[in-house]
């Protein structure tokens, strides 16, 4: 039942998409030279639903289109940048990820789901992750002193880096 809701949805949102596209006009003029009408826009608002739809689906690849269409009309959109970069994020594409938390965290998207993606990107990449990683995961805990996702994972670094330091120390 769900599934069909779910196919139905995506259905209808790909239907109104393909309505707001045009084709090329051509006109009668009898000298034999085309004039094209220009394209309109895509619709932003279905192809916001669509993206999100996407998004909420865990249909990555798909969202990642999506946002990155939107991106091109509304380059300032933080919430489109931070869904792209969990997007890309889930397709194991970490530095696309990165730049997305990034240019969100400028637009003024909110700090703390950005620092704390960032502080996991940066840690699981193992690049730089005592300076980046952590300075965002502190920053994080600025902003929320006892959030409960931000002690856990910096309690899981913690335990890591003692591992790793032991098995670096043995022989």
């Amino acid at each position: 039942m769900m599934n069909r809701l779910t196919s139905g949805w995506i259905a209808f949102c790909f239907l109104i998409t393909l309505s707001f596209v045009q084709c090329e006009k051509k006109s009668d003029v009898n000298d034999g030279t085309e004039i094209s009408t220009p394209q309109p826009r895509e619709d932003t608002a279905s192809l916001t639903l669509q993206a999100e739809l996407y998004y909420k689906e865990r249909n990555y690849a798909e969202a990642v289109n999506a946002y990155s269409r939107l991106i091109k009309f509304d380059s300032v959109n933080r919430l489109y940048r931070y869904r792209r970069g969990i997007s890309y994020n889930a397709l194991d594409s970490a530095n696309l990820a990165i730049d997305d938390f990034e240019s969100a965290l400028k637009l003024g998207y909110d700090e703390f789901k950005c620092r704390f993606a960032l502080g996991m990107l940066y840690y699981t990449l193992h690049s730089n992750k005592d300076s980046l990683a952590r300075a965002n995961i502190k920053r994080c805990l600025e902003l929320k002193p006892n959030a409960p996702k931000v002690l856990n994972w910096l309690e899981y670094m913690d335990k890591l880096d003692r591992e790793l330091y032991h098995v670096k120390k043995t022989p």
